[in-house]
């Protein structure tokens, strides 16, 4: 069980003997919806990834998702057929590269795909306490390298409501702001305790999305001192044993 009042939740600030500080933050990717879900393979009484994926976008404030999402799912599978292959790249933007064909590596790949752009990532300016359909694409998705077969799990007890809601579905977004209240209060530590707050049905077809523990963190650590820094930023897994694995370095 993963929660945001542990203690690897809190940034570490130190300083040494020597003057030389260091700071270390380390953020759980399992709050955020893996976008590499959509090259997996979930039960057939699962609720169905690209519609979930769907309703993140919806919640992002893009209200017109579809065509963006084909060319999401062009990039990604193995084959060349759909609206969004080869021939649109080479073609119609006249560019020299065409789908990967495989998941994703980087947000930076994000924008070379059909329909994206830095602005689309843009944080949206707050202009009220509550407001809808205006949730971070940043604060929300996440990329984990690696074609899964099966969906990478969001942690409940510390995704934000804007995740819970988009994997429940937009209709079910009450349930979801009842989960974030309880796990406010204490952690949710078996995702039985939800069985009374969900309908069984519903429970049935998110299962395979949600844990009440995280696997994969980004670690961040500066040491800076006589006006030099230096920074290390890497993507790590822990496996079921407590062990602690680099995925990648982020340069």
């Amino acid at each position: 069980m993963d929660h945001t009042n542990e203690t690897w939740a809190i940034v570490r600030e130190m300083k040494d003997p020597a003057g030389i500080t260091t700071q270390v933050r380390i953020t759980d990717q399992n709050r955020f919806f893996n976008l590499n879900n959509l090259t997996a393979s979930p039960p057939k009484d699962a609720r169905p990834i690209l519609d979930i994926v769907m309703d993140l976008f919806t919640l992002c404030g893009d209200l017109t998702p579809a065509e963006r999402l084909d060319a999401l799912v062009d990039w990604m599978d193995p084959n060349d057929e759909g609206p969004a292959e080869s021939r649109l790249y080479k073609k119609d933007r006249k560019l020299d590269y065409g789908p990967a064909n495989r998941s994703l590596y980087s947000w930076g790949e994000w924008l070379h795909i059909a329909g994206f752009d830095r602005e689309y990532f843009r944080r949206h300016e707050r202009h009220s306490l509550v407001e809808v359909f205006s949730a971070d694409f940043v604060d929300t998705f996440t990329i984990i390298p690696g074609r899964l077969n099966a969906a990478e799990t969001v942690n409940v007890n510390t995704a934000d409501l804007t995740v819970l809601t988009g994997i429940l579905g937009l209709e079910y977004d009450e349930i979801a702001a009842t989960v974030v209240s309880i796990r406010n209060r204490r952690p949710i530590r078996s995702l039985e305790e939800l069985a009374g707050i969900a309908p069984p049905e519903l429970a049935l077809r998110v299962r395979n999305y949600l844990d009440t523990k995280s696997r994969v963190f980004t670690v961040e650590a500066w040491a800076y001192a006589e006006g030099r820094t230096e920074r290390l930023h890497a993507l790590v897994e822990r496996d079921g044993s407590g062990d602690v694995s680099v995925i990648h370095w982020v340069m």
